[in-house]
């Protein structure tokens, strides 16, 4: 089976992959469960995961995702019955396809 660098494989969905640390070489391969195996090298920090293939959003990536303004997004799940918010103590994050759904019910915001 042989590896591949994350940089050859862009927007990979990596939500089910599973992660095996290496130490010998400090790297991290990520296996998924097709029997795909990729490396992530040392110097990687973070997956790049595509805003439309996330399920959670931050203000700013719901903003860019729905081209609603950030502001507004910020005023509609300030109520306690939005529907497509998510508190993780004080973070807020905007559940994506609820918010899909929330905007194809909606006429105007």
């Amino acid at each position: 089976m042989g590896f591949r660098t994350i940089a050859q494989i862009p927007f990979l969905n990596v939500s089910e992959a599973k992660v095996i640390k290496m130490h010998e070489h400090n790297q991290s391969i990520l296996s998924f469960g097709n029997g795909f195996s990729i490396v992530k090298p040392k110097r990687m920090k973070r997956l790049e995961v595509p805003i439309w293939e996330k399920s959670y959003l931050t203000l700013e990536e719901a903003a860019a995702y729905s081209g609603i303004g950030r502001e507004k997004l910020r005023h509609m799940s300030d109520k306690e019955d939005c529907p497509f918010v998510l508190w993780n103590g004080t973070k807020r994050l905007i559940k994506r396809r609820k918010l899909d759904e929330y905007m194809d019910r909606m006429y105007s915001i």
